[in-house]
C-alpha cells in the first residue's frame, strides 16, 4: 500500500532515486514535516513563531510600562470586572455539572444489579459518578479566586501584570533561541543530504524515462 511518500513511486511519477530521496526529506525536517510539495532546492523560508511572539511580548511590556496611571487604572478595572464575570460564570457552570452527576446518581440508586456477576459493574457505574463529582467539585477554589479578586489592590495588579509580561518575554526569548537553533540544524542537515544526493551516480536514462512517463500522462 503506497504511503504519502511512496505514492509517486507506485504511480510511476518518480523513478529516480534522487527524486525519491528529495521527496522524503520534509519528513525529517520539523518545520516542513509532511509538506511534500516543498522544493528543498530553494532557500528555506522559516516562520519563527516564538521569535514573532517575543517581539509582541516586548511590545506589550513597553506599552504597559509607558502607559499612564489613568490608563493602568482602566486596565485594572477591566481585569477585575472580567475576572469576576469569568469566575461567577464558572461557578454556575460547575454547579450545573455537579447537579447532573448527582441527578444521575439518584437515578442509578433505583437500578438493581441483575445478578451477582453484574454487581461489580453496577459499583463501577456509581464509582465513576462519585469520582467525577470529587474531581469537578471545585467550588471552593473559585471562592478563593473571588476572595483574591476582592483583595487585589491597584498596586498589586500593576506588580503582577509587570511580572507576567516579563515572564512572557523570558519564555519566548528562551524558545526563540531554541527555535532558531533548530532551524540552523535543519539547514545543515539539508545541506548534507543534498550533497549526498548530488553524489549519487544515477544513469541519465532513468531521469529521461521519468520525463517520458510524465509527458505520456499529460497527453
Amino acid at each position: 500500500m503506497p504511503t504519502g511518500y511512496t505514492a509517486n513511486v507506485a504511480n510511476g511519477k518518480i523513478t529516480s532515486l534522487k527524486k525519491y530521496i528529495e521527496s522524503c526529506i520534509p519528513a525529517f525536517m520539523i518545520y516542513f514535516r509532511d509538506m511534500q510539495n516543498i522544493n528543498v532546492r530553494e532557500p528555506l523560508k522559516f516562520d519563527f513563531y516564538c521569535t514573532n511572539a517575543l517581539a509582541e511580548a516586548e511590545k506589550k511590556y513597553a506599552d504597559f510600562m509607558n502607559s499612564s496611571e489613568e490608563e493602568k487604572s482602566i486596565l485594572y478595572k477591566e481585569y477585575i470586572d472580567d475576572r469576576f464575570e469569568y469566575i461567577h460564570r464558572r461557578i454556575e457552570e460547575n454547579k450545573e455539572v455537579i447537579s447532573r452527576y448527582k441527578n444521575m446518581l439518584s437515578k442509578l440508586a433505583n437500578f438493581k444489579s441483575p445478578s451477582e456477576a453484574h454487581d461489580k459493574f453496577v459499583e463501577f457505574l456509581s464509582s465513576q459518578l462519585h469520582q467525577s463529582i470529587e474531581y469537578d467539585d471545585v467550588f471552593e477554589m473559585y471562592e478563593d479566586e473571588l476572595d483574591i479578586c476582592h483583595k487585589m489592590s491597584f498596586e498589586k495588579y500593576v506588580k503582577n501584570k509587570e511580572q507576567d509580561l516579563l515572564d512572557d518575554i523570558a519564555y519566548y526569548k528562551k524558545e526563540s533561541i531554541r527555535e532558531q537553533e533548530s532551524a540552523n540544524q535543519n539547514v545543515q542537515w539539508l545541506s548534507k543530504i543534498l550533497e549526498a544526493i548530488d553524489a549519487i551516480d544515477e544513469p541519465e536514462e532513468i531521469e529521461e524515462a521519468r520525463q517520458s512517463n510524465l509527458t505520456e500522462m499529460a497527453n
